[in-house]
Formats: structure tokens, C-alpha cells, sequence
């Protein structure tokens, strides 16, 4: 809701979703190659920063190969993250801990979307957080994985993704996961 108004995946963009008044958000999140939770939908940053402008075409552009400082030197592409003096909750790549420290009074709670990287990176970033995974959902299609956020966050909401009614009926008659919501792509 705050991506018409405010750059992809920034926390500007997030904090005009949770002042509106949502009472839930999609966060895409990645890990970066030394182990932190950033926002970001993309596998790499091309369509959405500066990255070629700032390091050429030489280096990955994946996130799971930048480190989170060269992610954050990074400036979205937005006609307002020019030049030197910029808002940085608007023209720089988050962290995971930026949004829940940035929104911890706004009541919003975030429905996670986990592209990909370490599963346990992203574990322990919401654990060293206290009272972090009560403000999440956890969207998977993959049950292991649902699983070991369950045991290892027991807090946290799930939603795993099914493809079909006889999928949904099927998981809902043989998980023992406490699922009160089901994500359907028929």
C-alpha cells in the first residue's frame, strides 16, 4: 500500500501502510551474504537501486552476494534519493530490525513472504528481537520449513501455501501445525 507513494521495500513505504492503519503487511525477505534479513522482493537489486551506477557491472548483484553494508550504500532508484542529503527510511535498503524497530508502536503485524537464504539467519534475527514473532506470519508452501519456524519460534503464525482444495483439505486433516489460515493458489 505505500509503494505508490514511496519506493519498493523501504521503510517509508511500510510506514505509510502501517499509519493508514493496516492492520497486516507483505514483507519480502532476503539474507544477505553475512547473515542479516533485508527487505527486498528481487533476487538481485538491478530493477530497484543504483547497484550499477555504484559498482559497476563487474560484481553480483544478488543479495545473497552483497554484504548488508554494500546493500545499504545502495539508493533507490526515485528521483528523491539524489544527491547527498536524502531520507534514508525512503531511498536505502532495510534491514528487518530497521522495520520492527521503525513501526514497534504502529500495531502493524507482517505476513512474511521468505524468498530465500538461510533459514537460520532469519531465525535468529526475529529471536534476537523479543516479541518479534508475535508480530509475524510466516508464509511457506514448504511444510519443513513451516515446521522448523514453529519449533524453533512457537509465537509465530503460519500460512502455508497449497495449490488445490484436495491439497488444503489434505494438510488441514494431517498437520499437526496450528494453522489458522491457509494460503490458496488454485
Amino acid at each position: 500500500c505505500g509503494d505508490d507513494t514511496e519506493p519498493e521495500n523501504s521503510i517509508a513505504s511500510y510506514l505509510v501502510c502501517a499509519r493508514a492503519g493496516a492492520p497486516m503487511v507483505e514483507i519480502d525477505t532476503r539474507v544477505t551474504k553475512d547473515g542479516v534479513v533485508v527487505l527486498h522482493h528481487d533476487s538481485d537489486v538491478l530493477r530497484v537501486t543504483d547497484f550499477e551506477a555504484r559498482f559497476g557491472t563487474t560484481k553480483s548483484a544478488k543479495v545473497a552476494d552483497l554484504t548488508v553494508a554494500e546493500f545499504q550504500s545502495l539508493r533507490m532508484k526515485d528521483a528523491r534519493c539524489q544527491g547527498a542529503d536524502v531520507d534514508f527510511m525512503r531511498c536505502q535498503g532495510a534491514t528487518l530490525d530497521e522495520l520492527l524497530d521503525a513501526t514497534a508502536e504502529l500495531g502493524v503485524t507482517f505476513f512474511i513472504d521468505y524468498k530465500a537464504g538461510d533459514l537460520s539467519a532469519f531465525i535468529a534475527n526475529v529471536k534476537a528481537k523479543p516479541g518479534a514473532d508475535r508480530r509475524m506470519l510466516f508464509f511457506d508452501s514448504n511444510l519443513d520449513v513451516l515446521t522448523r519456524i514453529h519449533a524453533e519460534l512457537p509465537e509465530m503464525a503460519l500460512m502455508p501455501r497449497v495449490q488445490s482444495a484436495d491439497e488444503a483439505r489434505q494438510l488441514v486433516a494431517t498437520t499437526t501445525l496450528p494453522i489458522r489460515w491457509i494460503h490458496g493458489d488454485p
